[in-house]
């Protein structure tokens, strides 16, 4: 009897039958859970306004909640775990320590880096999630993320333009905790800090651009944001916008095909800021409160940044910035503040290994953006620019941090989550991941033609099952 030899591709359809396996319904039910979990923290990352030990948020306490049940669910699928920004991690938490052991207040300083080991850990399994669901429940998180922000936004525009409306905000939220209303009459939302609320504004862009809604209703949104970051008057977070902007707008015209969109983009936003400008006139208590929160500020809050910066400088080259003084041990001698500048602080309180680990971190974050828009122009593939995104939100992030310590604001480590899921999807060996590339949460791109029988006799890749 002679055995027929069955051809070296015949197994393919076994592989993929046993990728497209149904899942088990422990598995759904883990999915569904894990799925609600992150539209809940989503909306959750919004308050900031109830009192809770050690400066946590609620949020805080329902990732910590969920976090397991993350983790159960990514064993479950057999999803492999990847650890982004490790070198850089490690270097922060060792010199961190080591400023640990000769601060004088050792106690804050292991607070503060068990709070890092916290948001580290969330992070990663933040990546690990996102790159593990299809594109259509991402899109569901991105969704509720934008809208939560553009609401948001409307209250911070709200207490602005009414000052009676914000302290009713205010008086209600001091049943659950004590407000802090010096920041009158910037609009700080549910946040106890304006900074915050514009930084989690700002942050909203990257959902909003990823989601590629219409032109029509993305400028509309983006408007909302905007005046909402001129609603808290954070300077840090408008020159941030501004800068992100510029960045987006080189690289877009350096990848090409988006002229016509820049020619509409522009004529609307013109006839926009008319109008806006227009419009404010005829409200002189909001233009000159606006006025007043904005340019005429700029001077004070300059002065007060180059003096913290010049002490900050002095530790930095003297040293005592060798093995640094110890995570959140530094406050200026005179004004009692902290120095305002993630740099300085990392230089100054974890030292030079400290130091060395942020910018292994920053960097690694920059090549990871611009492989997605390396392999975004290699492909032609520049409808949704997904590299030009998450470029542009980390100048904008490198910006704010030069105004203000921002290392443990959760939306940008969010940010940076969806930005390794989407440098991950697009290395992934699996054909049905690959065809979706950098456009992970949108459409697909076109499946590659099948070869024949006849013409394709090599060995078949393997498929990740």
């Amino acid at each position: 009897m002679i055995k027929l030899q069955q051809p070296l591709n015949d197994h393919l359809p076994v592989a993929a039958s046993a990728a497209d396996r149904p899942p088990s319904r422990l598995s759904l039910v883990l999915k569904f859970i894990v799925v609600a979990y992150l539209l809940g923290m989503v909306v959750l990352s919004v308050e900031q306004f109830i009192s809770l030990p050690q400066n946590f948020d609620l949020v805080d306490f329902w990732n910590l909640l969920f976090i397991p049940v993350c983790w159960v669910y990514l064993i479950r699928i057999r999803h492999s775990i990847r650890f982004p920004f490790a070198l850089g991690m490690w270097l922060i938490l060792l010199g961190s320590l080591i400023g640990t052991f000769i601060s004088t207040n050792p106690q804050a300083s292991f607070i503060f880096i068990t709070k890092e080991v916290y948001l580290y850990v969330w992070f990663v399994t933040m990546t690990a999630v996102f790159t593990s669901l299809e594109p259509r429940l991402m899109r569901h998180v991105l969704l509720v993320w934008t809208a939560v922000v553009v609401l948001h936004g409307i209250l911070l525009v709200s207490e602005f333009v009414f000052p009676n409306f914000y302290l009713f905000i205010i008086s209600f939220l001091r049943h659950f905790g004590p407000i802090d209303i010096r920041y009158f009459p910037r609009s700080t939302g549910l946040f106890q800090n304006p900074v915050w609320a514009a930084l989690f504004q700002l942050m909203g862009f990257v959902p909003l651009l990823l989601l590629r809604l219409r032109r029509e209703l993305s400028l509309f949104l983006g408007m909302i944001l905007l005046l909402s970051i001129l609603a808290t008057a954070s300077l840090g977070s408008l020159s941030a916008l501004l800068g992100a902007t510029v960045v987006a707008v080189f690289l877009l015209l350096l990848i090409g095909g988006h002229l016509k969109s820049f020619v509409w983009l522009a004529s609307v936003m013109t006839l926009m800021a008319g109008l806006f400008f227009i419009t404010i006139r005829q409200f002189p208590d909001i233009l000159t409160k606006l006025e007043h929160l904005t340019t005429d500020r700029a001077a004070h809050t300059a002065d007060e940044r180059l003096f913290l910066w010049g002490g900050g400088t002095e530790v930095l080259f003297s040293p005592r910035s060798i093995l640094g003084v110890g995570p959140n041990n530094y406050r200026d001698f005179l004004e009692n503040k902290t120095l305002h500048n993630d740099t300085l602080e990392f230089g100054v309180e974890r030292g030079v290994i400290g130091l060395l680990g942020l910018v292994l971190l920053a960097g690694e974050a920059l090549i990871s953006a611009v492989k997605i828009l390396l392999n975004q122009i290699k492909s032609r593939d520049t409808a949704q620019p997904s590299g030009v995104i998450f470029l542009a939100m980390l100048f904008g992030v490198l910006l704010e941090s030069n105004a203000h310590q921002i290392f443990h604001f959760r939306s940008v480590w969010l940010g940076m989550a969806l930005l390794e899921a989407t440098f991950y999807k697009m290395l992934s060996p699996s054909i049905e991941l690959a065809t979706k590339r950098v456009k992970v949460w949108g459409e697909k791109l076109q499946l590659p033609k099948k070869s024949s029988l006849s013409t394709d006799r090599r060995d078949p890749p393997s498929v990740e099952v």
